[in-house]
């Protein structure tokens, strides 16, 4: 092998293949080791808690796979296992001249070699098998460790920009050329940056995105403002991303349905719309902002309308932006949404999604005046619902068979039982309670109170709470919260686990998780208080907790079997009863008061 064989060989990687002159490697000396070490393994853990990362392909007799830090100023990455002990090695010239101080750098580059790894492209081999033959993969499997590795970094939460610049400096240090011995079968670095940058208008790479799946997160648990900022953060990485786009849309619909008061509803005369068509803020709102907001609903309708310029056919995005229409401050807007309404319904296809169209459509042709069209409507929902499919759309399958009945006799029937399923906060059960009493009287049958009638405790999770005028949520970098709240006491969350505890018993508040919040205790005199908000949309009022309060209003909360979950409390207390959805947890003192609260993640529900 001639020198400059050896050189290439030198600097060969699974993942970096750089020809560069030998005099210009050994120019640099590595600085230390074991700082750089420290500041990978610390991505790299984080790389490894994302569910991608929990099973390889292959059986590795060891895992997870051991890192490396060569004090050689040559570039340097690559993944092996020597007998069938997986290894990621990097070079310190790699971290220090390519990587820099980005830790998204970094999490690419770590990304990749781990999924060669977590794809079974690192084959296990005799211990010392290396050079050429062990480490270099061929054109496709390069191509699907980009992929994977840069989904993953997403996935873990690193900024996707930051990590694509990992290319830009490659070229700038080290040129564009492959290994000429190889160059038939590996791709140069710009060839692999085009070929990401055309991925990264396809789905599977934005939704990888923690930020996409915190978005999800927060329109299943109704969290429409926090909801609302993570799409946009999908989007602004990814402009092309339709599915946020679609997202983002109906975070901004909801945000503004949420707002809209009973007077509104009856004003606009808008029917209970059946909500939850999207690709699967914390606190109350002021008085002062309830009402017709019409710049949300054009945040809505532009997000809607770009995301169905980038994908026409969607039957969510259909059906979404003629919610939009039928939703729309204004009745000539309106006019838009039966067409939309009936495509999404038709691409749909059966069941739930094609029903919730039908309905929604029902409640666009009856504020356009057009009942008949309407009831036809509502006979299609209840089709697609036949044997009680959709136990979701109950209530606006029934506010609409109310509205639309000819005989008083089915109108009151329907309306009781819609009475008896949705929430009371409701701004819809307000108008139909309204109505009710005249009815009754038509009929000639005494009209019950509205305490008669069965009250559904449901609360949004709670995802978020405000310390000293600063709002700490669930899942956010922990490290920074801690930042922004001061000085802490770290302690151990408990004796089998790696998270930490933050302490700031000046504020009530501890923070506990590992690279990201996990829970959020409240406790003693100075703890914030909570406020937990119905789930209905456009309901009002909620049911404020604050440590040291009677146990009282969340005992309907709890049921007969309440669910427990354990954590070392600060003072060393014992478990927590869960409080239904919400995502909140109580701890109840012998006295009948609530000695600690704790906002955690939660499973969804079914999983727990």
């Amino acid at each position: 092998m001639n020198r400059a064989m050896r050189c290439a060989c030198a600097i060969l990687g699974g993942w970096l293949l750089l020809a560069l002159p030998c005099s210009y490697l050994s120019a640099a000396a590595p600085s230390s080791v074991a700082a750089l070490h420290a500041s990978a393994e610390t991505v790299l853990h984080r790389l490894l808690a994302m569910p991608a990362a929990l099973h390889p392909a292959l059986p590795y007799h060891s895992w997870p796979p051991r890192l490396i830090i060569t004090p050689t100023n040559k570039l340097q990455a690559f993944s092996e296992a020597p007998g069938c002990d997986p290894r990621i090695t990097l070079s310190a010239g790699l971290l220090e001249r390519v990587v820099g101080d980005s830790q998204a750098r970094m999490a690419f580059v770590l990304g990749h070699e781990l999924s060669h790894i977590l794809l079974g492209h690192t084959r296990c081999s005799g211990a010392g098998v290396g050079g050429l033959q062990g480490l270099a993969f061929v054109q496709a499997q390069e191509y699907a460790a980009d992929q994977a590795g840069l989904q993953l970094t997403l996935a873990a939460g690193y900024n996707y920009q930051r990590a694509f610049s990992l290319f830009r400096r490659l070229q700038a240090v080290a040129g564009n050329a492959p290994i000429e011995a190889l160059a038939a079968h590996h791709p140069s670095i710009s060839e692999r940056a085009a070929r990401l940058q055309r991925i990264g208008s396809q789905q599977a790479l934005w939704e990888s995105m923690g930020a996409f799946q915190d978005g999800v997160a927060m329109l299943a648990s109704r969290q429409y403002a926090l909801a609302a900022e993570a799409f946009t953060t999908v989007t602004r990485a990814f402009p092309k991303a339709y599915e946020a786009w679609s997202d983002l849309g109906y975070a901004y619909l909801m945000r503004y349905g949420d707002k809209l008061r009973a007077a509104d509803l009856a004003q606009l005369r808008l029917g209970e719309v059946a909500t939850g068509g999207y690709y699967r803020e914390a606190g109350s709102l002021a008085a002062q902002l309830r009402g017709v907001n019409v710049a949300d609903w054009n945040h809505a309708a532009a997000a809607l309308q770009y995301a169905q310029a980038l994908a026409p056919k969607s039957a969510v995005i259909l059906g979404d932006l003629g919610l939009a229409y039928a939703m729309a401050p204004e009745d000539a807007m309106t006019a838009r949404a039966p067409a939309l309404l009936r495509q999404a319904e038709a691409a749909a296809g059966t069941g739930e999604d094609r029903a919730r169209d039908a309905i929604n459509l029902a409640v666009a042709l009856e504020r356009l005046g057009q009942p008949a069209a309407a009831r036809a409507a509502v006979g299609a929902a209840e089709q697609a619902c036949a044997q009680g499919a959709c136990p979701g759309l109950r209530a606006p399958l029934l506010y609409q068979r109310w509205l639309l009945a000819r005989k008083p006799q089915a109108q009151l029937d329907a309306l009781t039982r819609y009475l008896s399923v949705e929430s009371h906060s409701s701004g819809w059960w307000q108008l139909a309670y309204a109505a009710y009493p005249g009815l009754c009287r038509e009929l000639h049958q005494t009209p019950q109170p509205a305490a008669a009638f069965p009250q559904p405790l449901a609360y949004r999770r709670v995802e978020a709470v405000t310390v000293s005028g600063r709002q700490v949520a669930i899942g956010e970098n922990l490290r920074q919260a801690a930042q922004a709240l001061g000085p802490a006491t770290v302690v151990a969350a408990g004796p089998a686990t790696p998270l930490e505890r933050m302490l700031y018993p000046a504020l009530g508040v501890d923070l506990v998780g590992g690279e990201s919040v996990a829970a959020i205790v409240l406790y003693g005199p100075h703890a914030p208080a909570l406020e937990l908000q119905p789930a209905a949309l456009t309901a009002k009022g909620g049911l404020k907790l604050a440590v040291g309060g009677s146990q009282n209003p969340i005992l309907p909360l709890l049921g007969p079997d309440p669910d427990e979950v354990t954590l070392g409390g600060t003072d060393g207390g014992g478990g927590y009863a869960v409080l239904g959805g919400t995502g909140v947890a109580a701890q109840i003192g012998p006295d009948g008061h609530l000695r600690q609260l704790m906002v955690m993640a939660l499973p969804d529900d079914g999983a727990e």
